[in-house]
């Protein structure tokens, strides 16, 4: 202990209040320094149980979610004919489903040609097949589109696959079909806007 015990007197005995005074100095120190080393540990306590009630908050909110691939993904919207509609999810989208009733669809504008079979020779048409031998010549312009027009080129070489192929190339759906003797072009997408007419300029 930290108190010092003093003996006094020879003859006379032991100096017990002097002792005992000493004594009681004694454990008081020794409780003192008890109780501030509790109250450490209290303080401590206190703040490892702040500590711990703030991570389990931060768990609970965020943490826990945290485990699941869908706290990642983003919400998905299927269509069930996606040649209809589509539709884009954003983020706060909610579980559900929904319904679209579509009263009419859009058509692409398109065209058919005339039926050839025959050349002027009497032979079949095929893709092959030049436009000289349909009795055309010279050459021209061709313009296909609407408001602003592409063009292309022919002349009496031009085969009928060419041709398709240079319709193609302008931005259109195009092909010759050999077995019903027919030019088919259509557009490339749906509505008024991309409707067009088709025109030449002979040379």
């Amino acid at each position: 202990m930290g108190g010092r015990i003093r003996i006094t007197g020879m003859n006379s005995g032991l100096d017990t209040d002097s002792m005992v005074r000493e004594l009681v100095n004694a454990y008081e120190k020794q409780g003192e320094k008890y109780t501030k080393n509790k109250t450490k540990t209290e303080w401590k306590q206190e703040a490892w149980t702040t500590l711990n009630g703030k991570i389990k908050s931060f768990y609970s909110k965020y943490a826990s979610n945290m485990r699941f691939s869908s706290a990642y993904n983003k919400r998905k919207t299927t269509v069930s004919d996606p040649s209809k509609a589509t539709v884009i999810t954003s983020d706060g989208a909610v579980n559900g489903t929904q319904s679209l009733k579509i009263n009419k669809l859009a058509k692409s504008g398109y065209l058919t040609g005339g039926e050839v079979k025959k050349d002027a020779q009497g032979n079949a048409v095929t893709g092959k097949t030049t436009l000289a031998d349909l009795g055309f010549e010279g050459s021209a312009t061709i313009k296909i589109g609407n408001e602003n027009p592409k063009s292309f080129e022919i002349d009496s070489s031009t085969t009928m696959d060419e041709f398709a192929k240079m319709a193609s190339a302008a931005g259109y759906n195009a092909n010759f079909d050999a077995g019903t003797g027919r030019f088919f072009i259509s557009s490339k997408e749906s509505g008024a806007a991309n409707d067009f007419t088709i025109s030449s300029d002979s040379v």
